[in-house]
């Protein structure tokens, strides 16, 4: 289950969107990017 925040994106392939490929997440007070997780290299 996903839950929603402000300052984290998660991406996906659109025919798959169960299955998310990665997430990227934000520094709330200055929107700059933390963190970078690969979850899934695809097929």
């Amino acid at each position: 289950m996903y839950t929603r925040s402000d300052n984290v994106f998660v991406y996906y392939k659109k025919d798959n969107p169960e299955n998310p490929l990665g997430t990227l997440v934000f520094e709330p007070e200055t929107s700059k990017l933390v963190s970078w997780v690969l979850l899934c290299q695809g097929n």
